[in-house]
């Protein structure tokens, strides 16, 4: 076709063209190997027509993505720009060279008929998660480093991110990949030359990431509604554990974190069993509800003790609504004049102690946090 051939031309000129930049760059990079005294005598006062080199083959590149025969010359443009790149005083370059490869790669992907989209999905997945560990184990110590008089970046890392975008609309469970990818890529950030903060801020952003792709998983899709949102609770809760991980230097910030987080899942709990006003689950969240009222008080934590003694009441009249509005009047007025009875004798009780019902509270929970 038309568009065949016209792809086959621009692959031969413009890859043809753009290896001759890179070879006349190489050229002028090893000149003091096999030149030495010409170099001695004439040394290079600049790397600016090196730069000048490498960055127009990139662009002589960047257009031309379609498939054709001759796709094999600007792909060993693109491996001899990267090696050639990664031999310069800064690589920065090479980040160039390895998104237009990626790029290319993807337009091979797509060009080959037998391969399903789930299947495309899952090699460009693979393909980005090999490029995050090239980046963790060559470029674990910072995303730009100084090294002998080399400025190098970190080539893997910031050229692997252009594979995020192709893993959209690519069949079932797409949506998980890319979000889960992200998630890494965010991670990935995190190098041993990284501030603790700046490391958790990191790890934080990508853990709300990562609990994205979980609401838009493949898999754990129960056809109970009921189920479905326990998971999604789960999913909430296990990001305010890894905020008290994360942040576990700050020892406040941790625990004001996660706690927002648990409180959150835990209202969702709530009001889920108020929504589905199911027996079983009813009986399923009092018993969790339950359960943190005592790790609570074992563990003196006020801020759960309140909760989940509010939640507990919450639940048990919300369930019993339905008999207790079956009764008459004046047992809800025989039932508070028992309550105030109650507490009135309490109140005095206290008071021939010389204290109150106030006092005797903030002795029994003064040894207890929030």
């Amino acid at each position: 076709t038309y568009e065949m051939e016209s792809a086959t031309g621009d692959h031969l000129v413009f890859g043809v063209t753009s290896l001759i930049f890179i070879a006349i760059s190489a050229a002028l990079i090893f000149l003091p190997n096999y030149a030495f005294n010409f170099h001695a005598n004439h040394p290079r006062q600049t790397d600016v027509g090196i730069y000048t080199n490498m960055g127009a083959a990139l662009l002589l590149l960047i257009p031309y993505l379609d498939f054709s025969s001759l796709i094999f010359i600007p792909l060993a443009a693109l491996i001899l720009h990267f090696v050639t790149a990664n031999m310069m005083k800064n690589n920065v370059m090479a980040i160039g060279s390895g998104v237009i490869s990626c790029a290319y790669l993807i337009a091979l992907l797509e060009e080959w008929e037998a391969i399903s989209e789930n299947a495309l999905l899952a090699i460009i997945f693979a393909c980005f998660l090999m490029l995050m560990s090239v980046s963790k184990i060559v470029y674990g110590s910072a995303v730009i480093t100084k090294k002998e008089g080399r400025v190098l970046f970190d080539t893997a890392l910031l050229s692997g991110w252009i594979l995020i975008p192709f893993m959209a609309d690519r069949g079932r469970g797409s949506n998980f990949f890319l979000l889960i990818s992200l998630a890494v890529f965010t991670a990935c950030f995190v190098k041993k030359n990284t501030k603790d903060d700046a490391a958790s801020i990191l790890l934080s952003v990508a853990s709300v990431i990562a609990a994205l792709a979980l609401f838009e998983r493949p898999f754990l899709l129960p056809e109970s509604e009921m189920v479905y949102n326990k998971i999604t609770i789960s999913i909430i809760a296990m990001v305010g554990i890894a905020f008290r991980v994360i942040w576990r230097n700050h020892e406040r910030g941790a625990k004001i974190a996660s706690n927002l987080v648990f409180i959150f899942a835990f209202a969702a709990l709530m009001i889920d069993a108020l929504y589905f006003e199911d027996p079983g689950n009813t009986v399923f969240v009092l018993a969790v509800t339950t359960a943190v009222l005592i790790v609570s008080f074992m563990t003196k934590s006020k801020t759960w003790f309140s909760v989940s003694s509010i939640a507990l009441v919450t639940i048990v009249l919300y369930a019993s609504k339905g008999f207790l509005a079956s009764l008459s009047g004046w047992v809800y007025l025989f039932a508070a004049g028992l309550i105030l009875i109650g507490i009135a004798a309490i109140n005095e009780y206290y008071k021939q102690k010389g204290e109150n019902v106030k006092s005797r509270l903030a002795t029994v929970f003064s040894d207890w946090s929030w």
